[in-house]
């Protein structure tokens, strides 16, 4: 039911890629087109990294409709049924000896 977390397939190519262009740039003389390129392709992948935002999961959204769902079933039958303490004493009267 519970789904453990998973690093997908497209970011660990996406970090291998970005790993890849970093290690281009040491070979580079700073400041060339070529140097320019690298860099500018490392800014786009690391950009593409950080535009996955993590979405909730669908485990996770229902263990969260289930939690309000019986707080407020708790919090309806306190407001119709109120126990009383005269109502303790009489349970521990009723029961059998």
């Amino acid at each position: 039911m519970f789904s453990e977390k998973k690093i997908p397939e497209y970011k660990r190519l996406l970090e291998r890629e970005i790993e890849h262009t970093l290690k281009s740039l040491r070979g580079q003389v700073i400041g060339s087109d070529e140097h320019k390129q690298a860099l500018d392709a490392a800014v786009t992948l690391h950009s593409l990294m950080d535009n996955d935002s993590p979405g909730v999961s669908k485990d996770t959204l229902a263990i969260i409709a289930g939690n309000l769902f019986g707080i407020i079933l708790i919090l309806k039958h306190e407001d119709v049924n109120v126990i009383t303490s005269k109502a303790f004493n009489l349970v521990n009267l009723l029961r059998p000896r």
